[in-house]
């Protein structure tokens, strides 16, 4: 998705930065004020959730 910004968070070292921006479970996809959080993601939820935002 050529259209896609993706910023990558490393917790071990920014771990007050994720829970600043409301990011609670790892790993997790936050677009706007909507976050995806989940041990294991599927490959459709994710383009599900990002599909919802365009």
């Amino acid at each position: 998705m050529d259209d896609i910004e993706l910023e990558t968070i490393e917790i071990s070292t920014n771990f007050s930065r994720a829970w600043q921006t409301g990011i609670r479970m790892f790993p997790a996809l936050k677009i706007g004020d909507d976050t995806l959080a989940g041990v294991l993601l599927s490959a459709e939820k994710i383009h599900a959730f990002i599909d919802a935002h365009r």
